[in-house]
């Protein structure tokens, strides 16, 4: 819910398009900035490890509290 309002058709989908824009524009970034630093090998080893970190914390499931 957005605003007190579920998206539903169109809504939903833009708002999906533009989470898609900014991810693909966030990683663009990145790699630039890879590139203009000395140590790329370094950088993308940590890039790779914080996917792996973001990937692995949706998997597993989170303590209730009670």
């Amino acid at each position: 819910m957005c605003g007190g309002r579920a998206r539903t058709g169109i809504g939903q989908y833009r708002h999906m398009v533009m989470s898609l824009c900014y991810w693909v524009l966030r990683r663009l970034l990145e790699l630039v900035v890879l590139r203009r630093r000395r140590e790329p090998a370094n950088e993308i080893e940590l890039l790779v490890l914080r996917h792996e970190v973001a990937v692995l914390s949706r998997q597993v499931s989170r303590p209730r509290s009670s």
